[in-house]
């Protein structure tokens, strides 16, 4: 395979709904949301994640003829975690996990960074 220009590794990703003309109108409008906000207000990025905890197992070049065992986990849990972080204050970053993310426990969450 080397000698015919191959090199085994991962394919690079790219979201599939992205569009570079919609993400330069998001930055246009986020530049002008940073120069209209006043001192006593705040430009907040939020956002969830679920991700499970559980061994992934992808490729590899691996001897003929030999099994390669890779200990997987015996649980999938799944985790909910809500984060923000406050542009202007780096080290506000705030994050809190739920059962469920859902209307409910993002109101629950901005009462609570509110405080």
């Amino acid at each position: 395979m080397h000698q015919n220009r191959f090199r085994y590794k991962q394919p690079k990703g790219v979201p599939h709904k992205f569009d570079s003309s919609k993400q330069a109108e998001v930055i246009e409008k986020y530049e002008a949301l940073k120069i209209s906000v006043t001192d006593d207000e705040s430009i907040l990025l939020m956002d969830a994640v679920h991700p499970t905890q559980a061994t992934k197992v992808t490729r590899g070049w691996i001897r003929t003829g030999v099994d390669k065992i890779i200990n997987t986990t015996g649980s999938r849990t799944r985790l909910n975690i809500i984060g923000t972080i406050r542009l202007s204050h780096l080290s506000d970053t705030v994050a809190a996990q739920y059962k469920t993310i859902n209307g409910e426990t993002v109101i629950e969450f901005f009462e609570k960074i509110r405080r």
